[in-house]
C-alpha cells in the first residue's frame, strides 16, 4: 500500500516495516511476491514509528524539561499537544536551542501538523555551529 502523499517516510518506519516483512516469512534474497501490508496495519506502523520518535526526543531533553507529562501525552495520543507543549517549555527555558533538536522538533511538528508559530521562537535561539563544522 502506498502511504498518504503528506507522510513523511522515516528511516524508523521503514526499519519496522522490513522487520515485519521478515517475521511474516518475507526473504529479500530470495524470488517471489513482494511483501504486500494492509492500509490499516501501515497506518498502525506509521503511527507506532512516530510515537518512537516522540519517546526519543522526549528522552533527548531530559535534562532541560521535566518529561513526565510530554511522555504521558505522547502515550494518550495527544502529540500535537506534546510538541506545542515542549516547545513552549524550551522558549520559557532561554537556553540556545541546538540545531539537531530543532530539526527533530521542526520535522516532528510538520508531520503531526503544528502551529509553525510554536516552532518559530526556538529557531530565533538557534545555536550557533562552531566555526568550521
Amino acid at each position: 500500500s502506498t502511504p498518504r502523499q503528506d507522510v513523511t517516510v522515516s528511516p524508523a518506519l521503514v526499519r519496522r516495516l522490513v522487520e515485519r516483512a521478515l517475521r511474516d516469512g518475507w526473504r529479500p534474497n530470495v524470488e517471489g511476491a513482494d511483501f504486500v501490508i494492509s492500509a490499516d496495519a501501515l497506518e498502525t506502523s506509521m503511527s507506532e514509528a512516530i510515537v518512537a520518535r516522540l519517546l526519543a526526543l522526549v528522552a533527548s531533553v531530559a535534562d532541560q524539561v521535566d518529561t513526565r507529562l510530554l511522555t504521558t501525552l505522547v502515550r494518550v495520543g495527544e502529540r500535537r499537544l506534546m510538541i506545542e507543549l515542549l516547545c513552549e517549555q524550551l522558549r520559557e527555558d532561554q537556553r540556545p536551542v541546538s540545531p539537531d533538536l530543532l530539526d527533530k522538533i521542526g520535522s516532528l511538528a510538520a508531520e503531526l501538523g503544528v502551529d509553525p508559530a510554536y516552532t518559530r521562537p526556538l529557531t530565533d535561539r538557534r545555536e550557533s555551529k562552531p566555526a568550521g563544522a
